[in-house]
Formats: structure tokens, C-alpha cells, sequence
């Protein structure tokens, strides 16, 4: 058995790591913990949650949102990832912890990972029509893959939604709703970066 913390952001990345993530792993002998930071996510935030929790689980890991992290500077998810790795370190006497601990950012959020099919989006019963799927559908040709949707913090993927969807769309409960419907296997297939943080948590079965 393989014990596992997965740091999140909030209650909606804990609720989709609790009902999709949890069930497909424990079928691989692999049991995941969450802990939930509640926002105000930052890279000295996250080392001391880490800090916390690493004695107690083989493995520990991060999802949080690119857009979720408070005086942002960095350009890309990778300087992003190594800047939180540094940050750990620094907590362990520049001991590096080695592979019991890799952070993974998602880029740019969570709801992102919900246009890998985008008729799923149905889920959100009060609200759905055909224009709010012509609507999505458009958002999702405009990107190679769900994880480049973006334009701006005003246009990033939950903004979009809330536009299409207004008060109906509830990003906890639809949020893990429709990424369940969507199954993680097509969500790894539309959403590379997400897919290598699964196959790397699919690896510790064999560790």
C-alpha cells in the first residue's frame, strides 16, 4: 500500500481528487490523502504544508491552479514547479527529499481539465442548451488542448464558464460532476501536462 498526500488548492480540486482520483488509484493499491490550503496559495505556503505532511505519507504532491498563486511573476508552469521545489528544500536545510515529493501545477486551472468534452457539460441541468454548447464548443477549437485556455485572469476557463453559465454552474459539485462523466483517461489524452502528473502517480504502484 502506497500512501499518498495530495495537496489542493480547494474544495473543488480535494472534491475532484476525493471522487475521481481516489477510486481509480485504489484499485492500484495506491491510497490518496488529501489536505485543502483554502486559497491564498504561494510557494512558502505550500513548502510548509508539504513540510507538515511529508513524515507522514511515502508520497506527497500538489494541485493547485497556475492562477490560484498570489503575486504570480512566473511565466510558465515549469519555473512555477521548480520555484516550489526550491522552496521545500529550503525548508529541509537544503536536503533535497528526492522523489517522495513532486509539485504539479495546473495550468491555468482546474476547470480547464472539464472542456477535455465539453458535452458533458449538460450536468449543469438548469442552464443547458444548445447555444451553451456551441458556445463551449468555440472555446475549445480556439486551443490546441484545454490546458492553453486562457487569455487573460478575466478570460481564463472558470471566467468563461461563469459568463456562459451564470449562477447555475457550481464549480465544487458540477466541477467533479463532470470531469466523473468525462473519465480520466480522456481527460489524460486532452490534457498532457495532467496526463504526466497521472502516469507519475499511476508509477508509485510499482515503488
Amino acid at each position: 500500500m502506497i500512501r499518498v498526500c495530495i495537496i489542493c488548492e480547494g474544495p473543488t480540486e480535494q472534491r475532484f481528487v476525493e471522487d475521481c482520483l481516489y477510486p481509480y488509484l485504489a484499485d492500484r493499491s495506491i491510497y490518496i490523502y488529501t489536505d485543502n490550503m483554502a486559497g491564498n496559495i504561494s510557494t512558502a505556503r505550500i513548502a510548509h504544508f508539504v513540510r507538515n505532511n511529508f513524515p507522514a505519507y511515502d508520497f506527497v504532491t500538489t494541485l493547485v491552479d497556475f492562477y490560484g498563486f498570489k503575486n504570480n511573476h512566473y511565466p510558465n508552469r515549469e519555473s512555477l514547479e521548480n520555484a516550489i521545489t526550491q522552496a521545500v528544500k529550503s525548508l529541509f536545510n537544503n536536503v533535497d527529499p528526492g522523489i517522495k515529493f513532486l509539485p504539479y501545477v495546473q495550468m491555468y486551472e482546474f476547470e480547464g481539465l472539464l472542456f477535455s468534452e465539453v458535452q458533458q457539460f449538460e450536468l449543469v441541468q438548469d442552464a443547458w442548451n444548445d447555444e451553451c454548447l456551441q458556445q463551449l464548443k468555440a472555446i475549445r477549437v480556439s486551443f490546441d488542448n484545454p490546458e492553453q485556455i486562457n487569455n487573460s485572469r478575466e478570460t481564463a476557463p472558470s471566467k468563461r464558464l461563469e459568463k456562459i453559465f451564470s449562477y447555475h454552474y457550481n464549480k465544487i459539485e458540477h466541477g467533479s460532476l463532470i470531469a466523473e462523466s468525462i473519465g480520466l483517461e480522456r481527460i489524460r489524452d486532452e490534457c498532457p501536462n495532467f496526463g504526466v502528473w497521472l502516469n507519475w502517480l499511476e508509477s508509485l504502484g510499482n515503488q
